[in-house]
């Protein structure tokens, strides 16, 4: 019922940006890494994350928590 967001490892750095799973949104090490400073630092609900689907993707519907 949501979208994980989670790091990938350097051999999977090429498929990024490109569906490969059913709601996970992978990431760069770095990024992940910016993310979760972020969310640690604002907290989990002070933290607004939109996610852009890839063209020829539906849009998943918002949550709110």
């Amino acid at each position: 019922g949501g979208i994980w967001i989670h790091a990938t490892t350097p051999n999977h750095y090429d498929e990024l940006g490109q569906p490969a799973s059913a709601g996970c949104v992978r990431m760069h090490l770095d990024d992940a890494k910016i993310l979760y400073d972020l969310v640690s630092y604002y907290g989990l609900y002070e933290t607004a994350i939109t996610i852009i689907p890839a063209v020829g993707e539906t849009q998943v519907p918002v949550k709110n928590t």
